[in-house]
């Protein structure tokens, strides 16, 4: 199928200063839960450093197309996130599967944009790739697809967890 990719706009009410300290605190990833498509994420490293890095780990809840679960287990889709964050609120992240490594790819870049000290966003560029090898060619598009959903889904929730007061 080739590369799926993914823009996700998260919008604040606060200052691009302040959303991206919000971000580089251990304690905002530790309170991201009930999620959709992450559930609960786990925050399994965190150093506080330039840049920050961050990982965390999760079980995604997809539905998949049922003969896709030829090839896919729902039970062994977990992941482990890399997050890393730059002073300039820029930053990345990939996405490597605890099981089905060869079958998945996805990463992407984070990017700051400020409007004016009340007003910004974060946006995230990201892309997925799944590959089922030829006997799974079919169901390869709408797997990206709900992965897609699924990530875009739970950024936008996660910017509505962020306390930024």
């Amino acid at each position: 199928m080739g590369v799926k990719k993914f823009l996700v706009t998260q919008q604040f009410e606060a200052s691009s200063e302040t959303v991206h300290q919000a971000y580089r605190q251990e304690g905002t990833w530790r309170s991201f839960g009930g999620l959709p498509f992450v559930g609960d994420p786990v925050v399994t490293s965190f150093q506080a450093s330039d840049p920050t890095l961050i990982e965390t780990s999760y079980r995604v809840s997809i539905d998949l197309p049922p003969l896709a679960t030829t090839f896919i287990d729902p039970e062994k889709m977990t992941f482990v996130e890399a997050t890393t964050l730059h002073t300039d609120g820029s930053g990345s992240f990939v996405i490597v599967p605890d099981h089905y490594g060869k079958l998945l790819k996805a990463s992407g870049r984070i990017e700051m944009v400020p409007f004016d000290t009340d007003r910004c966003e974060r946006l995230i560029h990201g892309s997925v790739e799944v590959s089922l090898g030829w006997s799974g060619k079919l169901f390869e598009g709408p797997v990206e697809d709900a992965i897609v959903a699924g990530l875009k889904q739970a950024l936008q929730a996660q910017a509505d967890q962020v306390s930024v007061h």
